[in-house]
């Protein structure tokens, strides 16, 4: 098995337009944690409305006839946007030489057959595995957009930004914003996240919500727990899917890696926005002298709906 420089860009320009759409949703919409409690996933151009219709009180004493009605309800919108995205990506044949060494390593494990994966599946295979790795942990949190750029982190406003915004215009309420942190200790955990419950109203204990916080924070908080409850034999191996007394799951986030940010608000005021567009021009390959060059453009963002209903520890902006 032999691997023909000359006939690779064909093979995998080829490769791209036929699979062009999977490879996008590969990115985009397969195997990223942080969907399963993002509520929504959002397919658009460019910007999207997330309105919500917010009712006063509605309910009144009967037994009357008169028709005394009250105002249903305004509209809170807040407008979505898709930022642009790409990968551009040179292969040199030695570079092109070694990623076939390692297909034929894994062939040779039996971990893959050229049958299902031929090395066109392999490349792209790889570039999804990165762009994806890119987009989760540099991204959608800690994402700063500057258009400038060249980062991951300069793609789009990630969700400690758009929090850290609206915090600073008053879209998040001042009363839903906890005191700044400390850093996580098994001693301070509980807490560190005790400050940001007790901001949450009680009219949403009972709503599906989710806590979410870097691995570290969650690991102090089993240990706090552990540490809290004494060492049963039960409570060894225990660790909290859900904050002491709620019903608010306890996420681990990588995303959050390296910051003491706390963040609870209901599944679906999280959301992911997407590119809908399966142009052709989406996924480009290209011979240049003895490199391959290879473009990937696309378009996403995170972000929330409802900022009254964020509560967190991350700071105005």
């Amino acid at each position: 098995m032999s691997l023909v420089l000359s006939e690779l860009p064909s093979s995998l320009s080829s490769y791209a337009r036929t699979y062009q759409k999977q490879i996008l949703s590969a990115i985009l919409l397969s195997d990223l944690s942080f969907q399963r409690y993002f509520g929504t996933t959002i397919n658009t151009n460019d910007e999207v409305v997330m309105t919500e219709l917010v009712m006063g009180d509605l309910l009144q004493p009967g037994g009357k006839d008169t028709f005394n009605p009250t105002n249903a309800g305004t509209f809170k919108a807040r407008i979505g946007k898709v930022r642009p995205c790409k990968a551009d990506l040179t292969f040199s044949p030695t570079l092109i030489q070694n990623l076939w060494k390692s297909y034929l390593g894994l062939i040779d494990g039996g971990r893959i057959k050229t049958d299902t994966m031929p090395f066109e599946a392999f490349l792209f295979a790889k570039i999804v595995e990165k762009v994806k790795e890119n987009l989760h942990l540099k991204a959608v949190f800690k994402g700063r957009l500057n258009s400038a750029g060249t980062n991951p982190e300069n793609t789009m406003n990630g969700l400690v930004t758009l929090i850290e915004l609206a915090g600073g215009n008053g879209e998040i309420p001042a009363a839903n914003i906890a005191a700044n942190p400390a850093a996580f200790t098994e001693a301070n955990a509980g807490d560190q996240f005790k400050a940001v419950l007790n901001k949450v109203s009680d009219t949403y204990y009972d709503t599906p919500m989710v806590c979410i916080a870097s691995p570290f924070a969650k690991r102090c908080y089993d240990a706090w727990y552990q540490r809290t409850n004494g060492n049963l034999p039960y409570n060894l191996e225990y660790k909290k899917t859900f904050l002491e007394g709620t019903q608010i799951e306890l996420i681990s986030e990588p995303g959050l890696s390296g910051t003491n940010h706390v963040i609870i608000t209901p599944k679906d005021n999280l959301v992911w926005l997407t590119d809908n567009n399966s142009s052709l021009e989406n996924l480009v390959v290209e011979k240049e002298k003895r490199n391959i060059h290879l473009m990937l453009d696309f378009q996403a963002s995170a972000d929330f709906a409802l900022g009254q209903l964020i509560w967190t520890n991350i700071q105005p902006d």
